[in-house]
């Protein structure tokens, strides 16, 4: 015989917390330099506390590790763990604005931006100390840019952890980036490019690749053409997969309101199509 149990399975969490900020800035002046007029540099401390705790949450135990509750653990989304932590980090942020001549506004953008972080879980009796974490963006013209962030554990011979890499070219109309993403713990070493140019004012080709560094294998190319008019675009894009998942994707979007219509061919499960918000086909 079997016995069901329609008791409702939900998961209740509060969660608490604050920040306690301030900054420190100072502006250089520097004339005409490469068509900079002046540098606004700040230094921003910043500590933060939350406090996480309810129903189906991960606890930690005498080992450090983490207990599952009764609420299934499906994949990363349910596992929440309990939290009492500490982060604390310092941005260094330099600023530039361009000279302007009389009766123009000056162009002002963010040039470096520079974050070190560190956190301290105080549930954790093992290994309370979180993972060093460091995030670079440098866009010295506003056509080529840089952006970098990893993350460091601090415990002995376990070194790096994550690693993200892009460096990317914007002269318009073509956009180009390409990069890397590194995560020691699942085992991730990706090279990523992407390449977009508007060969028209209504129509924008998109190139994509992702290749896996560890196995030497091209995981994922796309291909993708959209056409824009003044409320609406359509988009076609071809992406071939590793082991046979191709997959060609249509895309109806109203600019403003979403994409009330996409359907794809192909990958595991062949044709597909589902009912999205609203009834419409996604």
């Amino acid at each position: 015989m079997q016995e069901t149990n329609d008791e409702p399975r939900l998961r209740q969490i509060l969660e608490l917390g604050g920040d306690l900020e301030t900054r420190a800035a100072r502006i250089y002046d520097l004339g005409d330099l490469a068509g900079v007029s002046a540098i606004l540099h700040t230094i921003e401390p910043r500590v933060n506390y939350t406090w996480l705790d309810g129903s189906g949450l991960q606890r930690f135990m005498r080992s450090g590790a983490l207990r599952a509750r009764r609420i299934p653990q499906f994949d990363s989304i349910d596992a929440i763990p309990e939290e009492s932590r500490f982060t604390y980090s310092v941005t260094n942020r330099l600023r530039a604005r361009t000279v302007a001549p009389e009766g123009t506004e000056p162009t002002r953008w963010e040039l470096v931006r520079f974050v070190l972080g560190h956190s301290y879980e105080l549930l954790n009796p093992v290994r309370p100390l979180g993972n060093v974490t460091g995030d670079l963006i440098l866009n010295p013209n506003r056509v080529f840019t840089f952006r970098g962030d990893t993350s460091y554990s601090v415990y002995a011979g376990e070194g790096f952890q994550t690693g993200n890499m892009d460096v990317s070219v914007d002269v318009a109309p073509v956009k180009a980036s390409v990069g890397t993403r590194f995560n020691k713990p699942d085992r991730v070493n990706f090279l990523q490019g992407n390449l977009s140019a508007d060969v028209t004012r209504w129509a924008t080709g998109r190139l994509t690749t992702n290749w896996d560094l560890r196995t030497n294998t091209f995981v994922e190319n796309a291909i993708a053409l959209e056409l824009k008019w003044q409320c609406w675009s359509f988009t076609v894009e071809f992406i071939r997969r590793h082991q046979n998942e191709d997959e060609l994707r249509f895309a109806l979007n109203l600019l403003g309101v979403g994409t009330p219509l996409a359907t794809r061919f192909g990958g595991l499960g062949g044709t597909t199509g589902s009912a999205g918000p609203g009834g419409s086909l996604k």
